[in-house]
């Protein structure tokens, strides 16, 4: 328990927790936990499933639940099952959300368990964040993977994708090997997912353009004398800064500061993947989301940069911004991905 606490207050930088307190309730995240678990596999080597911090958020929880756990040296799936089917029917299908460009599923849990469907739902998270993994730098490699995974998994079963941002052009790929392959493709459902800009129709990107260099200048507007002139420099080629790390598509795809090495590998090999990856004709019915607030990275009209590689694609909207629609608004996204579920399987929605 002393050694739990004390990592605890190490990864969020703060005072010693009590046992009873809630790890969300003291600052964790995503990325905390994240850290946090990989601490424990280190000290314990046993792989605690990633939804264990939803169930057993403190401290003295925790650590009857490590208590509870042989060490392993199993190697663990890239599928987490998130909940169990809830009617003996449905488990002829599954639902998955496939995770962002991090690899991890941390921000897809409470999404996952609010969503309403009577069939089995689970997560993929990426090659790279388990021992002995490489991560995959190619998109179409990373969907071959998954395809042969799912199918093991899921056999004659229908699948729903919903791939965030990064995921769901594997959603896509791993809907178009269903599709060859004859298997049963429910629905497939994109969340804020963009391809490389060089796909975008000009007048996406220049829109993208002209939307940072405002935010750019508002920045700079309430900002120090310092960054103003780091910024001038930048600009002027006389030499890097903090600034250029946030005003580059290679910046806003780089790692967060504090995560694992393996998370960090991981981004690295999806920021390969995405430049890698050229989209192709894919004909099956796609429903994407989009948040309220659109990010300045990323274009404002989806139908306007998937239209000619998805014809059949259907544009809805949920609150939040890319990150908060997922954490915040999560309840309208699962009400919305419900509705789309149940739809594709011919249920009431």
């Amino acid at each position: 328990m002393n050694w739990l606490i004390a990592q605890v207050q190490s990864i969020l930088r703060g005072p010693a927790p009590h046992p009873d307190d809630d790890f969300f309730d003291l600052g964790g995240d995503s990325m905390s936990a994240l850290a946090l678990f990989d601490a424990i596999e280190q000290r314990y080597a046993c792989a605690l499933p990633l939804t264990t911090i939803y169930d057993a958020p403190t401290m003295t929880d925790l650590a009857a639940r490590i208590a509870a756990i042989r060490p392993t040296d199993a190697p663990t799936s890239c599928l987490i099952p998130l909940k169990a089917a809830t009617e003996p029917k449905a488990r002829h299908g599954a639902v998955i959300l496939i995770h962002g460009i991090g690899g991890h599923v941390f921000d897809l849990l409470r999404l996952g368990a609010m969503i309403e469907s009577p069939h089995s739902i689970a997560a993929l998270r990426a090659r790279g964040l388990a021992a002995g993994e490489t991560p995959v730098d190619r998109i179409e490699t990373t969907a071959d993977n998954a395809f042969t995974l799912i199918r093991a998994t899921y056999p004659d079963q229908t699948i729903h994708l919903a791939g965030y941002s990064f995921g769901g052009m594997l959603a896509i790929e791993i809907g178009r090997r269903l599709r060859t392959a004859g298997l049963k493709l429910g629905s497939i459902t994109l969340l804020d997912t963009y391809p490389q800009p060089r796909c975008w129709p000009r007048a996406q990107a220049l829109d993208v353009r002209l939307r940072r260099m405002r935010n750019q200048l508002t920045t700079l507007r309430t900002s120090d004398w310092p960054i103003r002139i780091a910024y001038a420099r930048h600009r002027l080629g006389l030499g890097g800064d903090a600034v250029s790390a946030t005003s580059s598509r290679a910046g806003w795809l780089a790692a967060p500061d504090g995560v694992t090495p393996e998370i960090r590998a991981v981004f690295e090999a999806a920021s390969v993947a995405i430049d890698q990856y050229q989209p192709t004709m894919f004909e099956e019915p796609v429903t994407f989301i989009k948040p309220e607030t659109a990010s300045v990275f990323l274009p404002t009209r989806p139908r306007a940069v998937w239209q000619k590689f998805m014809p059949q694609l259907d544009v809805q909207t949920v609150p939040g911004d890319h990150i908060t629609m997922l954490d915040e608004y999560a309840p309208d996204l699962a009400v919305l991905l419900s509705r789309i579920i149940a739809r594709a399987d011919g249920r009431p929605a």
